[in-house]
């Protein structure tokens, strides 16, 4: 990942973090416009979507996040309460089906939860080292 690209990540993140949804929108978005590979900032942004009402909008960020990790359960629940909101309830219940089953893995295994969080820092590392060679 370029410095400027973890700049933005980290700014976006921060006000995301700090409820300035309207000010961590546009940077989110302009993370995504150069690296559309962050499940993280895509469930962000389906947030701030849902959060302004724009619910195919929201639902759509959250199935890209689900697309780039599909054990992210916390992108799965947003889509099933913004797929209930929008009056698709067998697509809500199908999604809440698929995430509880995440959600119960075998008890030695990592919580899915955890997991995705250290999946998407990987991935940030990752981007990191690759762009500093």
């Amino acid at each position: 990942m370029d410095e400027h690209l973890q700049e933005l990540y980290d700014l976006g993140k921060k006000l995301f973090e700090e409820g300035k949804y309207r000010e961590a929108e546009p940077i989110l978005r302009e993370v995504i416009r150069i690296n559309p590979r962050y499940a993280d900032v895509q469930n962000k942004l389906g947030v701030i979507s849902n959060l302004n009402g724009e619910l195919t909008e929201a639902a759509g960020h959250f199935e890209k996040a689900l697309e780039l990790n599909p054990r992210y359960t916390e992108a799965s629940l947003n889509l099933a309460i913004t797929y209930n909101d929008l009056g698709e309830f067998k697509k809500a219940q199908e999604v809440f089906a698929i995430a509880a089953q995440i959600a119960c893995p075998d008890p030695n295994a990592i919580d899915p939860f955890i997991a995705g969080k250290l999946a998407n820092e990987h991935y940030r590392i990752g981007n990191m080292y690759s762009n500093s060679t």
